[in-house]
């Protein structure tokens, strides 16, 4: 009587065991899902995000080309600007644009 009551309250408890240990792995799993959703969701982000960070670095990078660019041609005007009207004046060798320095030279 007593062996037949302990087989029936280890069996309910195994069935109860069981069900427990189901439930935490549909549990486990159904977290581990949404987990895996999020890192993906969140992976997808930080990819568009360092692609438009490359794009903004690409667009500055070819705005600094092309700041370098004018400054360089501002720097050449700046520099090459006041010769050029003094060298109007200058006399030029013959079949030559070039000014004649010999005179500056030889001063």
């Amino acid at each position: 009587n007593r062996s037949l009551d302990l087989d029936s309250i280890i069996s309910e408890v195994k069935a109860q065991y069981e069900e427990i240990a189901q439930r935490s792995r549909a549990e486990a799993e159904s977290w581990y899902q949404s987990k895996y959703e999020e890192l993906q969701v969140t992976a997808g982000r930080h990819g568009d995000d360092l692609r438009n960070t490359r794009q903004e670095i690409s667009e500055i990078n070819r705005m600094v080309q092309r700041l370098r660019s004018e400054i360089d041609h501002v720097k050449k005007q700046v520099w090459w600007g006041p010769w050029r009207r003094n060298t109007s004046s200058l006399p030029r060798r013959q079949g030559s644009h070039q000014p004649s320095f010999g005179k500056f030279l030889c001063a």
